[in-house]
């Protein structure tokens, strides 16, 4: 949605406000041209506290009602009530209307901020990478980000997230409440220390832990279950992994020799241009999974992939897993794969920035070589 905190938008309306003439057609109810223009400024002295009205007892009763046509996407509706207060009535001066306008249209986003301050502005006027980005999403999704994210890059995330994938504002809360901000970063603290060889753009793309508590798994449950319980919720499934992936099938077959194999989910990611493994188990981490990984990624590289994609790339899915055991076992690991756990249960946001925080320390405090 447009709006007079965009640079291009002020630009395209004072335009338009140039083109009109004391004789242009008007579109709105009985006001000559340049009383509507001053109508107009009337409604900037409100925003910018200029002019105050008095709240009445209707308007703390329907208040709610006609906020969300006020703040809903798209023009407001013509012949909508308006305060008393802006009505502009006896004649005026057209080109002192005009100027009065283009005036307040320059002068409009400083004094909004200035004299009656409100997060949204506040927030994205110092921050102008996300401001960019400002009418992607519907005024009720920046105002969650808002009150639910703390950091610029927090926002910039779900952000990003929302607007590639499309998410609703439902989706949008969810992603907020399970952390998915904070797995995805500790994935990248933790794959820069173990992971030489995942593509240059795999930042942000995948996770140190998946939520799948939409799956119901019993607190005992075989590979089986986890797998059959994936593609019962396929869709929600999707969702977590995050944007750019598209499923491909599930128990795909991998021959080698006179063998054949069977590889538990197959996926594409889209921005990665590459096909993405993910193999599922039941219990923690060992070692010995590397190998049987690296496996099918060889053969999926050299039967499947296509000669303009990435090599492909492998998941461990796994229940639980030891992060040390895991750096030991990548260390010298060439094939590019990484290793997440599944929680059947919401992490809890402290626990997850605690850890943030502290793989974050440990990478400062490392030496060009360890890390």
């Amino acid at each position: 949605m447009k709006n007079l905190f965009e640079p291009s938008s002020i630009s395209e309306v004072k335009n338009r406000i140039r083109r009109l003439t004391p004789e242009s057609e008007r579109q709105w109810g009985s006001m000559t041209v340049a009383q509507m223009l001053a109508h107009c400024s009337a409604w900037m002295e409100m925003a910018t506290g200029q002019i105050k009205t008095p709240r009445s007892i209707l308007g703390r009763i329907f208040g709610k009602i006609a906020k969300k046509s006020i703040f809903a996407e798209g023009p407001l509706r013509k012949s909508m009530p308006t305060d008393k207060s802006l009505l502009v009535a006896g004649d005026r001066d057209f080109a002192i209307e005009q100027r009065r306008l283009l005036d307040w249209l320059d002068r409009f986003p400083t004094l909004c901020i200035a004299a009656a301050p409100h997060s949204f502005f506040e927030t994205y006027s110092q921050l102008p990478k996300l401001a960019t980005l400002l009418r992607e999403l519907s005024w009720s999704k920046h105002l969650l980000l808002l009150s639910q994210c703390k950091s610029e890059e927090e926002k910039e995330f779900y952000l990003l997230s929302a607007t590639r994938g499309r998410w609703s504002h439902r989706e949008l809360e969810r992603q907020i409440k399970n952390s998915a901000f904070e797995r995805t970063m500790l994935s990248d603290l933790k794959l820069a220390t173990v992971s030489r060889v995942l593509p240059d753009n795999a930042t942000g793309v995948f996770k140190d832990s998946y939520l799948l508590d939409l799956l119901a798994l019993p607190a005992t449950h075989s590979e089986a279950d986890h797998q059959a319980g994936l593609l019962r919720n396929l869709r929600k499934f999707l969702m977590e992994l995050g944007d750019g992936f598209a499923f491909v099938g599930e128990k795909v077959r991998v021959q080698v020799g006179n063998q054949d194999f069977e590889l538990d989910l197959l996926f594409y990611h889209r921005d990665l241009q590459c096909l993405v493994a993910f193999e599922l188990k039941a219990g923690r981490f060992e070692p010995e999974h590397m190998g049987k990984l690296a496996f099918y990624l060889e053969a999926l590289d050299r039967d499947r992939r296509r000669p303009h994609e990435n090599p492909s790339v492998g998941v461990l899915l796994c229940r639980t897993k030891d992060d040390e055991v895991v750096e030991y076992a990548m260390s010298r690991h060439l094939s590019p794969a990484l290793v997440a756990k599944y929680e059947t249960q919401m992490i809890p946001k402290a626990l997850l920035q605690r850890k943030l925080h502290e793989w974050s320390l440990l990478l400062q405090n490392s030496s060009p070589d360890e890390a």
